[in-house]
């Protein structure tokens, strides 16, 4: 699970803050313990933190009782067992910071750390593990599906891997088939041959798919804001999309589905509009028992104390409902329910056989070089084998016992010491807006405005062409049509940057004066920061257009591009504005911008 993490602390209280539910739905504790991951097997409940492991037996569910714990280098973002042993990952990103950790839990009041491991590039996290059978398969970030093995000593190698094109946030199995939730699809593969995954089949989203969960022939994903999408798995090769329930405002990160119900983990969502309140994150039920007809029937908010904290994870077991909320760790009582009409066909399928298929070329499998951590200067080093991480194992070197800050290696000298061009510069993400739809072009609209304004009207289309300026449009693009009390505002897609500022480029015309135009940049830790031009008013853009620019650096070189047009309840007719060719540009270090490209090419109001 991919995570966007807050705050920790040790005592527990009994009362729950903004809450809506039936009779069969009861708060019953809070414990101040950091949550970000929750595992269930047996009686015993894993609640992964920001640093360790916490052990709960909860054959009391309502009571769970510390047994133990084991220390992880980062968050902790999954958690699998195989017999004996815990395979941990974390969200560390550092390359000289393990993000798998191997424990032995056989005497489950003493666990013991026996190996740290390293699975994934600087920079690059490990979002989920999952164990089948004797493999555990590794979701490292956007890099690949990694299948690791333990040896006899339970260490752990690498036995085989599957490309991935973008972040892996989630798994789930039935039978021989794995579902894999990303930042932009659900993936359908073959594990027929454990070591040898094999993707099958893409059903693309516009959305984070940020987790998933299967009952019977149903699966459940939390897709972002979309809400709660629901997939028919009759065809186990090729999930068919059922039914969708958007679930609040709030972007849904986690699903647990248990006799017809699905129990949801929601993000704080922070207000875009100044005028408009949070949007709180926290724990929602949804009533599945007919697919089609699923509603909402119990909202718990994060608010007053908790306010801005968001629920993480969510799990069911045995008439109980816990729930991860950062800083907090909460339990609800709900059931147990009994039987209840199932919502899908639940015939059986004969699990399919391996059919042998080669692996498409575009899946290459995963190789990548751990570089070694610096040995300290005042502690001896023992002799050490060279780490590596290849396609056939994982190791990482020890930690030494005093470990100095790394030392930046001496550069070679280069060829051409010139700073690159701003002819050079190669956008990083660009939207034409040819569509036919908004979310072909990576931009979705953000619905609505906390009650402030109504949505303005907005499409993909024909537009006006003229000649201000070469690339200005080529007669088609994103057109929103504002009356006095509406708004609009575009999230585009969650972008990586490489610790460089981003100059983010539209261009703009309007039918003439009385709306507000603005070009802005979220971070991408939700955090509530909005970077923004000065919103100008559409007069500017009147029957020409122009190109409005904004320079961007984020504090954690993560972010979304925003566009948003509004026009206040004084306006006196309706404005159309017009959005083409935006690019984002980002400007490593050294290189030389023009000022044209920065706005004196006169282009640009």
């Amino acid at each position: 699970m991919n995570l966007r993490a807050l705050y920790s602390s040790i005592c527990i209280v009994t009362l729950f803050a903004s809450m809506t539910y039936s009779q069969t739905i009861q708060p019953v504790k809070r414990m101040q313990v950091r949550a970000l991951e929750l595992f269930i097997t047996g009686d015993y409940l894993f609640v992964g933190g920001d640093g360790d492991v916490r052990i709960y037996n909860i054959a009391d569910g309502a009571n769970p009782a510390f047994i133990s714990s084991f220390s992880t280098p980062g968050g902790v973002t999954g958690v699998a067992i195989v017999g004996n042993i815990a395979v941990v990952s974390n969200d560390a990103r550092n390359e000289f910071t393990p993000n798998i950790t191997i424990a032995d839990i056989t005497d489950i009041t003493a666990p013991r750390v026996l190996f740290e491991r390293r699975a994934s590039r600087t920079g690059k996290v490990v979002n989920q593990v999952f164990a089948v059978g004797q493999y555990v398969y590794i979701a490292a970030d956007d890099e690949a599906l990694i299948v690791g093995q333990l040896t006899e000593t339970n260490d752990m190698v690498v036995v085989g891997s599957m490309g991935a094109n973008s972040v892996l946030t989630d798994i789930a199995q039935r039978g021989n088939r794995l579902y894999v939730t990303t930042w932009d699809a659900l993936l359908t593969i073959d594990i027929s041959d454990p070591v040898s995954p094999r993707l099958l089949h893409s059903e693309a989203s516009w959305d984070f798919m940020n987790g998933l969960d299967i009952e019977g022939n149903l699966l459940g994903v939390a897709e972002g804001i979309t809400g709660l999408s629901f997939f028919d798995l009759s065809n186990p090769d090729q999930p068919t999309r059922l039914h969708y329930l958007k679930v609040g405002r709030n972007e849904l990160f986690a699903v647990d589905l248990r006799e017809n119900y699905a129990y949801l983990a929601a993000l704080f969502q922070p207000s875009y509009d100044v005028t408009a309140p949070d949007w709180p994150g926290g724990f929602r039920i949804v009533d599945y028992e007919r697919v089609t007809q699923a509603r909402l029937i119990m909202q718990s908010d994060l608010v007053g104390e908790l306010e801005g904290a968001s629920a993480l994870d969510v799990i069911a077991y045995d008439g109980y409902v816990y729930v991860a909320e950062d800083g907090t760790f909460s339990i609800f009582r709900h059931g147990p329910v009994g039987t209840r009409p199932t919502s899908t066909p639940t015939v059986p399928t004969p699990t399919p056989t391996h059919t042998f298929t080669l692996t498409p070329t575009n899946t290459p499998p995963f190789l990548a070089t751990a570089t070694s951590r610096p040995v300290s200067t005042n502690t001896p080093a023992p002799v050490q084998p060279t780490a590596t991480f290849t396609a056939t194992s994982i190791s990482v070197p020890p930690t030494a016992t005093n470990t100095p800050t790394p030392t930046i290696p001496p550069a070679a000298l280069p060829t051409n010491t010139s700073p690159p061009s701003a002819g050079e510069l190669t956008p990083l993400f660009t939207s034409d807006f040819d569509g036919p739809l908004l979310t072909n072009e990576q931009f979705a609209a953000q619905l609505p405005f906390g009650g402030t304004f109504n949505l303005a009207t907005y499409s993909i289309g024909a537009m006006p062409t003229d000649n201000a300026f070469a690339g200005a449009t080529n007669g088609r693009g994103l057109t929103v049509i504002v009356r006095p009390g509406e708004a609009a505002l575009f999230m585009g897609p969650y972008l990586t940057l490489d610790n460089a500022p981003a100059l983010l480029r539209v261009n703009v015309r309007s039918s003439g004066a009385g709306a507000q135009v603005a070009l802005a940049a979220l971070d991408g830790a939700f955090d509530g920061s909005v970077a923004t031009n000065q919103p100008a008013d559409s007069g500017i853009f009147a029957q020409t257009y122009k190109r409005m620019i904004l320079l961007y650096k984020s504090r954690t070189n993560t972010m979304i591009p925003l566009l948003q047009v509004s026009a206040g309840a004084a306006a006196t007719e309706p404005v159309t504005v017009y959005f083409d060719n935006f690019e984002l540009i980002p400007l490593p270090p050294g290189v030389a911008v023009s000022t044209e490209l920065l706005g004196a090419d006169g282009n640009t109001p």
